[in-house]
């Protein structure tokens, strides 16, 4: 049987971030392999039955859930778990971010970050000190962060990051 992943993501600055990202990586996974759902709180709302439609009518085979964390990654990932129905739970696999997918930014700029604040924030600061900003952060630039992501380096420092590489490579 042909590998079909799908990753289901928040929101569509996340879809395209990741695109790219994965291709930074060397992983190849079709634009439509993922899956912006709209928000943390529509993506748990709705992960029922975006997982079985996944499976039973786009035939996944594997469904990878990536979602922010908000500072309780381990609860945001026992919300998702107990959301799945019991019969996919086998296909699907939860990445709960730390805070927010902008730390995999921080991280592949060989940022740490300080794990008090959103990274999102630390981000704006950035920005600003470092590249004469004016405006800090929004979440549509995300997308453009990816082709500066050193990709070796946030694989090494990252386990969530690396999780989706292995899950990705792992049929």
């Amino acid at each position: 049987m042909t590998s079909r992943p799908f990753i289901l993501a928040e929101d569509k600055y996340a879809k395209e971030f990741l695109h790219r990202l994965l291709l930074k990586a060397g992983l190849i996974l079709k634009k439509s392999a993922i899956v912006p759902v709209g928000g943390k709180d529509k993506l748990l709302r709705e992960l029922p039955h975006s997982v079985e439609t996944l499976v039973r009518l786009r035939k996944a085979t594997k469904v990878i859930i990536i979602i922010d964390g908000d500072g309780r990654p381990d609860d945001t990932c026992e919300k998702c778990l107990n959301r799945i129905p019991r019969a996919y739970r086998q296909l699907a696999e939860v990445i709960a971010l730390e805070w927010e997918i902008e730390e995999w930014v921080l991280k592949g700029l060989c940022m740490r970050p300080s794990g008090s604040r959103k990274p999102s924030e630390e981000l704006s600061d950035y920005l600003r000190r470092e590249r004469g900003a004016t405006r800090g952060y929004d979440k549509e630039q995300l997308p453009r962060f990816a082709r500066l992501i050193d990709v070796e380096k946030l694989g090494k420092g990252d386990d969530n990051f690396s999780h989706l590489l292995s899950a990705l490579k792992d049929p």
